[in-house]
């Protein structure tokens, strides 16, 4: 009987701790994140993906609107916004973001370095950027 009484202790003990590790969601943002899903036409393996994928959007919309806050206050000149690559880690995104070698003025091949392309991956190059365009820019009117 003490067996049966410490198993069902321990049970209800990882139950517990199981929700408890489960990213809290906003769920406000439940039918944004559905419209951005279609937008984008993403569609994840699973309901794990799905939760880990929309803990990333999250996090990158808070990014996002706390940047424009502050572009607004002038201290950036450019905005941000949502795009095709939200639900993306900074990681996938240094590796998704391979550019060819181009030819500089010499003629020699080098390779655009990678910092700069996830920076404006991240949208973080200036709108005056004419090498790389920013996917996450947009202009304020």
């Amino acid at each position: 009987m003490k067996c049966y009484r410490m198993l069902s202790a321990v049970c209800v003990l990882l139950a517990i701790s199981s929700v408890l590790s489960l990213p809290v969601r906003n769920q406000e943002l439940d039918s944004e994140f559905e419209e951005w899903k279609k937008k984008h036409e993403k569609v994840y393996s699973g309901p794990e993906e799905e939760a880990m994928r929309r803990e990333v959007w999250e996090e990158t919309k808070k990014r996002v609107e706390a940047h424009n806050k502050e572009a607004d206050q002038g201290l950036h000149t450019y905005w941000q916004g949502m795009n095709q690559f939200s639900d993306k880690t900074h990681e996938e995104r240094q590796k998704g973001c391979v550019l060819p070698p181009l030819k500089d003025l010499d003629g020699e091949m080098e390779t655009v370095a990678g910092n700069f392309t996830n920076a404006a991956l991240d949208g973080d190059v200036g709108k005056n950027s004419s090498m790389v365009p920013n996917v996450g820019e947009i202009e304020k009117p």
